[in-house]
C-alpha cells in the first residue's frame, strides 16, 4: 500500500507539471480512492472555469491502464496499457470523435497498426505490423478501403496487392 502511494503521489506530481497552472489557477486533486477500484483524478481549473481540463488515469490493482487528457470537457488523447505497463494503444480525439494519430502496440511493446483518423473514420495511409515488421499497406477514404493495398514479406518485398474502391474489392 505505502509503494502504491507514493507511486500515485508521483503521477499526481509529474500531472500537475503538465497542467500550466498559472498564480490565479486553482490546481486540486479531484479524488484519490484506494477500494476495490483505485482511480485517480486530476483536474486544472482554470479562474472560475468549472469545465474539466486535466488528466485522468485509472489505476487498478496496482495497474495503469490508461491516461486520458481532457482539454474544456472534451476527450483529446488517450494512452491505454497492456497489463504489463507496455503501450497498448494512443489514439487522439477531437469533439468525442477518433482525429489525428491512432498507434496499437501489442504486449511486447512491438507495433500492430498506424496511421490517422480524421472525424471519427480511418483516412489515408495505415500501415499493418505484424512481430514489429510492415505486412501491409494501404488507404483507407471515410472508413472504406480504397486504392492499392500492398501486402509484403520480411524482406519488405510485395507479395500480393489488392485493390478496392469503396471497401469493395476490383481487378
Amino acid at each position: 500500500m505505502k509503494h502504491t502511494i507514493k507511486t500515485i503521489l508521483s503521477l499526481i506530481i509529474i500531472i500537475a507539471t503538465h497542467c500550466n497552472a498559472t498564480a490565479q489557477d486553482t490546481l486540486r486533486a479531484e479524488q484519490i480512492t484506494m477500494h476495490k477500484f483505485d482511480t485517480v483524478s486530476l483536474a486544472c481549473y482554470h479562474g472560475t472555469q468549472t469545465i474539466f481540463t486535466g488528466y485522468i488515469l485509472d489505476i487498478h490493482d496496482e495497474q495503469l491502464n490508461y491516461i486520458n487528457k481532457i482539454e474544456n470537457g472534451r476527450l483529446t488523447e488517450s494512452t491505454s496499457y497492456h497489463s504489463n505497463g507496455n503501450k497498448m494503444r494512443w489514439a487522439q480525439y477531437k469533439e468525442g470523435k477518433e482525429e489525428g494519430t491512432w498507434i496499437e502496440w501489442d504486449a511486447n511493446g512491438l507495433k500492430l497498426q498506424e496511421g490517422q483518423y480524421s472525424n471519427g473514420y480511418r483516412e489515408g495511409v495505415w500501415l499493418f505490423f505484424e512481430q514489429g515488421v510492415i505486412y501491409c499497406m494501404g488507404a483507407y477514404r471515410k472508413g472504406l478501403r480504397h486504392g492499392t493495398w500492398n501486402h509484403f514479406d520480411n524482406e519488405g518485398t510485395i507479395i500480393k496487392q489488392e485493390k478496392f474502391f469503396k471497401d469493395k474489392p476490383y481487378q
